[in-house]
């Protein structure tokens, strides 16, 4: 359920006026199930989202009431970072692209990603504990990452 973070003002049965405070499922007034309105009278009452006129589209002030993750939102930010080098180096997107074999370029990676597992493996062996090799690999995610 997501709640807004200002009533959105309606307009319910009749032409009177209302304002939405809940909703449930995305938020989008396309595919809701159902939205929680304060009617005049204080009366609180459940409509189905066709059954509603939104005055304004202030959708945008919908708050979602739920915890994020932080390592996920890390990955994504680098995968949209990602996105903007490709897109800058190739001059399109990967959705737009279709004339690359898109298996070979995976092949290609995970074999870089199987050198660079074999390096660090390679490091590990050579360190004599772990209090050294932390330091080590400490070392190089500053200079890398």
């Amino acid at each position: 359920m997501l709640e807004f973070s200002n009533p959105l003002p309606v307009i319910v049965e009749d032409g009177k006026d209302g304002y939405a405070l809940y909703v449930t499922n995305g938020g989008s007034f396309e595919n809701d199930i159902w939205c929680v309105v304060l009617c005049d009278g204080g009366h609180v009452r459940h409509y189905l989202s066709d059954q509603i006129k939104v005055y304004a589209n202030a959708t945008l002030s919908i708050k979602k009431n739920n915890m994020k993750d932080k390592i996920v939102e890390l990955v994504v930010d680098k995968y949209q970072q990602r996105s903007d080098v490709g897109i800058k180096k190739y001059g399109t997107t990967l959705e737009q692209n279709n004339k690359d074999n898109f298996l070979n370029h995976l092949l290609e990676e995970l074999m870089d990603a199987t050198l660079y597992i074999q390096k660090i493996i390679e490091i590990i062996k050579t360190e004599p504990n772990d209090a050294i090799l932390g330091e080590k690999i400490r070392d190089m995610i500053r200079n890398k990452v």
